[in-house]
């Protein structure tokens, strides 16, 4: 009876650890099958996160697009004054045409232009500064008008410098050499 149950309980020793070396063979196996895929699958489920990230950003930008949109459509009439103010490029002829039409408004008499000097601005590559000289003939007065004209003028128009020569005669009137910038973009 020893001997049997001596064999039965090796036998059963056997086969418990064969089982438990199948299992731990399994366990092995499948970790190395298996753990690169999971190493794939936790890659991809960042990849995910990262793209899903990404949409939503995008989603916002274009979200705070519309909002912009909205606000600019509500302020079209301020933006349609800065355009005005700041065109595209220098017209010369459109300036020229203002000049004149202001100074026959203000009383003055437009004589002459003296050449366009067109420079970049300082600091601003994009923005053009144009300088110029223009010579007029009228009274203190008329002046004043022209003036107080380009102040309230949406057009960006700075006088840099005014001379003046007194008139010879009593009944003529003073001439005004007035040296003009004006900008563009």
């Amino acid at each position: 009876m020893d001997k049997t149950g001596f064999q039965n309980n090796s036998t059963n020793n056997s086969l418990l650890f064969i089982a438990i070396g199948c299992f731990i063979a399994t366990l092995i196996i499948a970790g190395i099958f298996l753990l690169p895929k999971f190493q794939e699958l936790q890659i991809a489920w960042e990849k995910k996160e990262e793209k899903k990230q990404e949409i939503q950003n995008r989603e916002n930008y274009l979200l705070r697009l519309g909002q912009l949109k909205t606000e600019l459509a509500k302020n079209k009439e301020e933006l349609s004054k800065i355009d005005s103010a700041l065109p595209d490029y220098p017209s010369l002829s459109s300036l020229f045409n203002y000049l004149q039409n202001v100074s026959s408004e203000s009383g003055l008499i437009f004589q002459k232009i003296a050449p366009f000097t067109v420079i970049p601005f300082k600091g601003f590559p994009r923005i053009q500064e144009t300088v110029f000289s223009i010579e007029v003939a009228g009274s203190y007065d008329s002046l004043k008008n022209f003036l107080s004209v380009f102040e309230k003028s949406s057009r960006l128009i700075e006088v840099e410098n005014i001379s003046f020569s007194k008139p010879e005669k009593e009944e003529e009137s003073f001439t005004f050499n007035l040296k003009l910038k004006t900008y563009s973009h």
